[in-house]
C-alpha cells in the first residue's frame, strides 16, 4: 500500500509559483502522453497504401486541367 506519510510530506512541501506551474504542466503532459501511448498500442497497425487509380478524389490537381 501507499505510505500516506510520504504523500503528506510531499503535499506539505513549499514550492514557488513557477515550480508549481512547472510540475503541473509536466503532470498534464505526462498524462496526455501516457493515454495517447496506450491508445496507439490498442489500435491495429494500418499500413499506408500507395495511391491507386481506383481511389479518385476531387479537388485541385485531380482533373486534367490541374495536371
Amino acid at each position: 500500500m501507499i505510505d500516506t506519510s510520504k504523500v503528506q510530506t510531499l503535499l506539505q512541501q513549499e514550492v514557488s509559483r513557477k515550480e508549481f506551474l512547472r510540475y503541473t504542466a509536466i503532470a498534464i503532459l505526462s498524462f496526455i502522453g501516457v493515454t495517447n501511448f496506450l491508445k496507439n498500442i490498442n489500435q491495429p497497425l494500418q499500413l499506408v497504401s500507395s495511391k491507386s487509380s481506383s481511389n479518385k478524389s476531387s479537388g485541385y490537381g485531380m482533373s486534367a486541367y490541374g495536371r
